[in-house]
């Protein structure tokens, strides 16, 4: 999606390389919190050079936002603190 706009959305539900985009792709897997386990490994096709920031997937474990740097070269921060459970809050200003 890197190369090419997302399709139009509108209020339908999303498939496909969308809904891995919005929700993340999915382990098959359940956490103790009960959602699904999403999986990092579109982390590694992140192109060198490119940051993606990601809210609302808790990664951080310390307070901090999680940083993950990627087989290709570029990198993700994920920026869910978990202000909204009694973590710290985080932002990124653009």
């Amino acid at each position: 999606m890197l190369t090419s706009p997302p399709p139009e959305h509108g209020l339908e539900r999303a498939e496909g390389p969308l809904a891995r985009a919005l929700f993340g792709e999915p382990t098959g897997r359940t956490q103790r919190d009960g959602y699904p386990e999403r999986s990092l490994r579109w982390v590694d096709h992140i192109p060198p050079g490119i940051t993606v920031y990601c809210g609302h997937d808790r990664r951080s474990t310390d307070g901090r936002p999680y940083v993950r740097p990627g087989a290709a070269g570029g990198t993700a921060v994920f920026l869910d603190t978990g202000a909204g459970k009694g973590g710290h809050l985080s932002w990124i200003d653009l």
